[in-house]
Order: structure tokens, then C-alpha cells, then sequence
């Protein structure tokens, strides 16, 4: 299977797997190369395999592997289509290291998680949703609001 040969031109594949708790594994499908700063992936790939879809692996073959504005208006949409978390992993050429960057909502900033290549797989964790915390804040707060409410109510008769 070729992987990343491309010196100036982004690569990208969609990784097809599974997601189990915060773990995740899959496997690098529908390869497409693009142009130097430039690649698209199948959308009719991801639509039709979204029920195992993890996310995407691309190049940056002359920078880091961080997301680029473009990265990140990309993996916004398809997490307000699909939903979330969807993995924008990105191999830096500069560093040669493969970042991953996970995706939770269309409003929010991915969060950075792990990723191991081992033969043809890729796996790691999926960070916590930074959601989480303070949905839960709000749920307490709403919470507290009720029970005093309901309390001052049973304090006056």
C-alpha cells in the first residue's frame, strides 16, 4: 500500500474502522494525491462508509502536522453533517511526525489525541470532549437553581 511518497504534493486517505469508548482503530481507504497546500478526499466515499468513518488522514508535506484553516472549516462541516468525533489526522513532512486532532463539534477547537501506526492500522485514543465538563457545570447549575427554587417554595407553605 503506498503511504505518503509524495514529496511536495498532499496525500490523504479515509480511515474506515471503529470507535470503542475513547479507543479507536482503522484502516486507510480510497487514497487520493492532490497538489502542493491542496487535497480532496471522496465525499461519496465517506457519505456511503459513514457508519464505520473515523475520520482522515492527510499530508503536509513541507509543514507540521497541524490543521490549516482549511483543515479545520473541513472537519467543522462534516462534524455539523455527520456529527462528532471525527479524527483530522495530519503527517507533517517538516517534522515527519502524524498528528491527531480530534473534532467534536463545529464550534469548538479539535483537541489533540494519540495515533500509532502498526502495519496497516492506525489506533490511538480519543480525548476527552471538552464538552463534557461543562455541559455537566450547567446541568449542576440548573440543577441547584431548581432544588433552591423548590425549596424556598415548600419553606413558605
Amino acid at each position: 500500500m503506498k503511504m505518503f511518497t509524495e514529496e511536495y504534493n498532499e496525500e490523504v486517505y479515509c480511515l474506515l474502522g471503529k470507535k470503542v469508548g475513547r479507543f479507536w482503530i482503522a484502516m486507510p481507504y480510497a487514497y487520493n494525491v492532490g497538489q502542493p497546500h491542496i487535497v480532496e478526499f471522496s465525499p461519496r466515499f465517506a457519505i456511503a462508509n459513514k457508519r464505520t468513518l473515523v475520520g482522515w488522514i492527510h499530508t503536509h508535506p513541507v509543514s507540521r502536522g497541524f490543521p490549516s484553516s482549511t483543515d479545520h472549516a473541513t472537519m467543522k462541516a462534516w462534524c455539523l453533517t455527520e456529527g462528532g468525533p471525527l479524527l483530522c489526522a495530519i503527517h507533517g513532512g517538516y517534522d515527519n511526525i502524524t498528528h491527531a486532532h480530534w473534532y467534536f463539534d463545529d464550534e469548538n477547537p479539535p483537541v489533540e489525541g494519540s495515533i500509532r501506526k502498526i502495519g496497516e492500522f492506525y489506533m490511538g485514543m480519543i480525548p476527552k470532549d471538552p464538552r463534557k465538563g461543562k455541559r455537566m457545570m450547567y446541568e449542576i447549575g440548573v440543577e441547584d437553581v431548581r432544588a433552591r427554587i423548590y425549596d424556598e417554595e415548600q419553606m413558605k407553605g
